[in-house]
């Protein structure tokens, strides 16, 4: 609920906290957050199966290699330095490492026409046309280039 300067946050287990706004955004306050609960799930790191902390780190950092994540630990104040010391493999980093095959030949014409069209929509526009329109769509023959 929304009240002056203020927004009050309720849930049905009586749980409520206040934010107050303040220099454009609202901040709470008197709230507790169960970060050992909520980062696995955040970070999307099995703590029951595997409880490498050096996952957890590499996720946290925005996915950076194994030498800059123990570099950073090691110079870092309130990190756990007890970490393994072997990396999982990353699903993340291993998908950002895949690259679209893309080719730079023409497409071919097809043989005949009225087979192939490439079909193009714009809009939404501001103006509307005479029947209150606001896309349109072309189709273009790829044979004939016709429109």
């Amino acid at each position: 609920m929304f009240k002056d300067n203020s927004a009050i946050l309720s849930h049905s287990n009586d749980i409520t906290t206040r934010a107050i706004w303040k220099q454009n955004a609202y901040y709470l306050n008197n709230i507790y957050i169960n970060w050992p609960l909520l980062e696995p799930i955040i970070y999307k790191v099995d703590t029951i199966i595997n409880s490498n902390t050096l996952d957890l780190y590499h996720k946290r950092f925005s996915h950076i290699n194994k030498d800059y994540l123990t570099k950073t630990i090691n110079c870092t104040k309130g990190l756990n330095k007890d970490v393994s010391k072997e990396l999982d493999n990353c699903d993340s980093c291993y998908f950002g490492k895949f690259h679209e095959i893309v080719s730079r030949k023409p497409l071919l014409s097809p043989e005949t026409i009225l087979t192939f069209f490439d079909v193009d929509i714009a809009g939404p526009f501001k103006i509307k046309g005479l029947k209150g329109e606001r896309y349109f769509a072309t189709f273009t023959d790829r044979k004939s280039r016709a429109v």
